[in-house]
């Protein structure tokens, strides 16, 4: 990917209260990647969020529930300058872009903003750029690599989209990819089969699949209805699984929740995980 372009590609990232469906947005930033890597025109805001939550994370991030005691919820005025720079965007670039946009989708559909407006966009991911070639794909990591240099207050929006604006070039001529076309390189962002943004799940021949552990390549479905006991007990008690680590993973637990809705129709099942998580790309 060359990038001299003329294409616009927008670069944006958020902080959230979490992982989980309910879970809000609570930092936005975005600006205009450069032909040498860099950002033009960064924009930020802060925004509190209506729902309270705390964890250790946050604190230590700076981004709590009273860090952010202050900051205006998220409003359609506070948004618009984001909706306005997305609708002159060619291309939409983030590190693990995918859960950017599934965040973001469910606050514009709070605010009643229409989503076509970011989902129509084409992706551009560093992470499944290089997640093709290798595994260890922390920002921070790929910060060093590419970079030379640590990467200060990481876990920031704003310092997060600038490192990664920085990691392209270098990531793009060490994978070989300098030469190919945006729309190649999104193309290729584009042609995993993750179900959802972490890739818990994947599509397998039209099929929600899990990409993890003991039960790796198994159908959901399958799972919730199967007659080997360990597997159907496995996709039933799921959601109990906290101590063993698993508590993160709320889109899985969500897919067993929906298999075992519609005994003797996997065709439905498909149909609403189709309908909650986008078609498979293939």
């Amino acid at each position: 990917m060359n990038l001299s372009h003329s294409e616009k590609i927008l670069v944006f990232d958020t902080e959230t209260t979490g992982l989980e469906d309910h879970d809000q947005i609570i930092q936005l930033a975005w600006g205009w990647l450069t032909s040498d890597g860099n950002l033009d025109g960064i924009q930020s805001f802060k925004c509190l969020p209506t729902i309270k939550w705390e964890s250790d994370w946050h604190t230590e991030h700076k981004l709590s529930m009273d860090d952010l005691q202050g900051y205006p919820p998220l409003d359609n005025t506070i948004v618009s300058p984001f909706v306005a720079d997305l609708a002159k965007a060619d291309y939409i670039l983030g590190y693990n872009v995918k859960f950017d946009v599934k965040m973001v989708t469910k606050e514009f559909l709070r605010l009643g903003i229409d989503p076509i407006i970011l989902k129509s966009k084409s992706q551009i991911d560093p992470l499944t750029l290089w997640t093709i070639a290798e595994p260890d794909k922390k920002l921070e990591t790929a910060f060093r690599r590419w970079s030379g240099k640590k990467l200060e207050g990481a876990h920031d929006a704003a310092v997060d989209i600038t490192a990664t604006a920085n990691i392209m070039p270098g990531l793009l001529k060490d994978f070989g990819l300098q030469n190919h076309s945006i729309e190649n390189i999104a193309r290729m962002c584009g042609d995993n089969n993750f179900v959802d943004a972490e890739g818990k799940m994947i599509w397998e021949h039209g099929k929600p699949v899990i990409n993890f552990g003991k039960h790796q390549g198994k159908s959901i479905f399958s799972m919730a209805w199967s007659n080997i006991q360990n597997e159907q007990w496995y996709a039933r008690n799921y959601h109990t699984f906290k101590s063993k680590g698993y508590a993160m993973h709320a889109d899985v637990v969500k897919a067993f929740d929906l298999a075992q809705r519609y005994r003797n129709d996997e065709n439905g099942f498909n149909e609403t995980m189709i309908e909650t998580y986008g078609k498979p790309s293939n």
